[in-house]
């Protein structure tokens, strides 16, 4: 049993949730819940959960193994069985051997890369637009793209959860920040945090004003953190 799923976002939660999608198939494969009451062991396809990486962190090496057991609070040091999630980077330059091997694989890649390319300048239903057009024009996954435009302008969209993203960096940013503010002695751990917000937001390629909209803060101080280092 394969299982296959694209991220731009590096995530040490990549295992848990295969094994999570793994449980909803093998219920779809077994069939009857019933099945498993019976004295006959239910036989099932070793499974096998590939994550294909094209995020923008330059420290992801060509292949990484992550490990489910990692999340566990008590390690179990046996090696009997273990749950990984394999990381595959289709990054440009990344995994050559198999770019060449698998030709729909390297054209993937690179109609994301377009995307990834163009929302750093556009709105990301306008780097779609512009990214399925070039696309079609450079013959990358021109016969996918054109019958089924429409569907990868809504998957694409539907996977970029503004709101949901902005919760969880600014979360996760904001305690890292207090926790910097606290070990520096500095009182306005809050200060900090916004800043690491504001430089994270800036690294993945938002512009100042949208900043200002989903932090709330004024454009001056976004600039003011922009130009400070921490």
């Amino acid at each position: 049993m394969n299982l296959y799923e694209h991220q731009s976002t590096y995530n040490p939660n990549m295992p848990l949730r295969g094994m999570l999608y793994a449980v909803d198939v093998y219920r779809k494969y077994i069939g009857s819940i019933e099945k498993l009451y019976k004295r006959k062991l239910v036989k099932l396809p070793n499974p096998k959960y590939v994550v294909f990486y094209n995020g923008d962190d330059n420290n992801i090496e060509d292949v990484t193994s992550l490990r489910l057991s990692d999340a566990f609070e008590e390690q179990d040091k046996s090696g009997d069985y273990e749950w990984t999630a394999t990381v595959i980077n289709i990054n440009s330059g990344y995994n050559k051997q198999l770019m060449d091997e698998c030709p729909i694989l390297k054209q993937y890649s690179d109609f994301i890369g377009k995307i990834k390319k163009y929302s750093k300048k556009y709105d990301i239903k306008e780097a779609v637009d512009i990214a399925v057009d070039e696309a079609i024009e450079e013959d990358i996954l021109k016969d996918f793209l054109i019958d089924h435009r429409q569907e990868v302008n809504d998957m694409y969209l539907a996977e970029f959860d503004e709101k949901k993203w902005e919760a969880i960096i600014r979360e996760e940013e904001r305690e890292e920040g207090i926790q910097i503010g606290i070990e520096k002695g500095i009182e306005q751990g809050e200060d900090i945090a916004n800043m690491k917000v504001v430089k994270h937001a800036i690294s993945q390629g938002e512009s100042i004003e949208a900043i200002v909209l989903f932090t709330g803060l004024s454009y001056e101080t976004v600039l003011n953190y922009a130009n400070q280092n921490i």
